[in-house]
């Protein structure tokens, strides 16, 4: 896949958004894209499928604490941030080296593409790490907060690919429960190795 073409793959994954409160849930992974993709996260995470979409454009799945969605969405006291993952329908992906892509992510281009109302402005890279390929950046973003519980403006994402879809991961603390850069990296880091385990079997 041309560089370019990834980039922009990247900037569309960007502007995916948590919406509304937790729905029923209970199952810890869901296959996506054809069945190209298997999301999963660490144990105590559940796919919450009243927010999960699997469509022609993308596939966005939400991941929250199973107590809470086994509760009909009251989100306990000390339960885990939430989980997306968002996939692209395109076959064939594939990256360009990190430094690269961190690159056009801090260009306004780029950071238009993170933030949630589109607006370069209203976004800082404020951390940034790269592991076996993959790009993990520490984002902070002002942008108007969607509805459901407020979450934290600052989050962790990578970017990566699995089975040939290019894939973005996030972690999304909330707003009463924030998370320390260095705790949010390890949860983002446990959700990638999961990720990757559940998708070991498949070709790249």
């Amino acid at each position: 896949m041309p560089i370019s073409r990834a980039l922009a793959l990247v900037a569309c994954l960007g502007l995916a958004a948590c919406e509304g409160g937790f729905g029923p849930g209970g199952v810890q992974s869901l296959a996506v894209a054809g069945g190209a993709v298997t999301v999963a996260g660490p144990r105590v995470y559940c796919v919450d499928r009243r927010l999960t979409r699997d469509g022609p454009a993308e596939a966005f799945v939400v991941m929250g604490s199973c107590a809470a969605l086994t509760r009909g969405g009251a989100q306990p006291v000390g339960a885990p941030s939430v989980l997306t993952a968002t996939v692209a329908p395109t076959p064939g992906a594939t990256l360009p080296p990190p430094a690269e892509l961190e690159r056009f992510l801090r260009s306004e281009a780029g950071r238009a593409a993170l933030a949630r109302n589109g607006q370069p402005g209203n976004v800082r890279i404020l951390q940034t790490q790269a592991r076996d390929g993959i790009l993990y950046l520490y984002i902070r973003d002002t942008s108007a907060a969607a509805e459901g519980p407020p979450t934290d403006p600052a989050y962790w994402r990578a970017v990566l690919v699995l089975n040939g879809r290019l894939v973005t991961a996030t972690v999304l603390a909330f707003a009463d429960q924030p998370l320390s850069a260095d705790r949010g990296f390890r949860k983002l880091g446990d959700f990638v190795a999961r990720l990757r385990a559940a998708n070991s079997g498949a070709p790249s």
